[in-house]
Parts: structure tokens; sequence; C-alpha cells
């Protein structure tokens, strides 16, 4: 049987990329959202590499805190609404990268991981012969 790998992030990691204390609600949440950091990151790497990178863990954690960041977390977060008497119309704006209160990789972050996701390796040449 497999043991179970180490956490890719800890809410210590997330304190630090708000430059605060969580708090008690924060605590509840952090945990899950790592975990959906986690399948993202996954997702982008293939596969997290073992023992998990620096890079990893601030990425990981940086997506939490942004999470935590955001204003209402159960708000649709529309950066401006507009609303006109007749003939009943709405317009809502929406901010770039409103995520719904899930964590998301930014083109920063893609870029951080970069050098993780090709295992530190760079273009080379083989010779023949």
């Amino acid at each position: 049987m497999q043991s179970p790998s180490p956490p890719i992030a800890t809410p210590t990691d997330v304190a630090k990329r708000l430059g605060r204390d969580l708090d008690d609600g924060e605590l509840d949440a952090v945990d899950g959202l790592l975990e959906e950091a986690e399948v993202l990151i996954e997702g982008y790497l293939g596969k997290i590499p073992q023992p998990v990178p620096r890079r990893v863990t601030v990425v990981a954690s940086r997506m939490v805190a942004r999470v935590l960041e955001q204003p209402d977390a159960e708000a649709f977060y529309a950066e401006s609404v507009q609303h006109a008497a007749g003939p009943f119309s709405e317009t809502k704006r929406f901010s770039t990268g409103a995520s719904g209160g899930a964590p998301w990789l930014t083109a920063a972050d893609k870029q951080s991981l970069r050098q993780a996701r090709s295992g530190g390796r760079g273009i080379y040449t083989i010779g023949i012969g």
C-alpha cells in the first residue's frame, strides 16, 4: 500500500502569502481549497514532483490566498452591474480572473510552474555518430 504524499502547501504557507493569521472561517475552508489547488496544479504539470518543489508550494498557497482575499466568496464576482427600467434590462460585467470562489492558475502561476513542468530540463542536442 502506497503512503499518502505530503501536502503541497499548508495553512501556514497560505498565511504567509496573506501576511496575516487565518481566522476560524478561513481555517475551515483552507484544506479544501488547497486540495482544489493541488488538483489544478497536478492537471497542469501532469505529476507533482516529490519532494514538492518550493515553487509549487508558493503557487498553491498563492492560489488559495487569492480566494480568501476576495471580498465576498458568495458573490457573483461582478465588477459592475447596470439596471434599466424599460424594457427590463440588466447588464453584469465580470472581472478577469473571477472564479466563483474556487482557486485558479494565473499566467504568472503557470510561468512559475514552468520549470517544475519540464522537470528542470531545457533544450539540448544529442550528437549522432
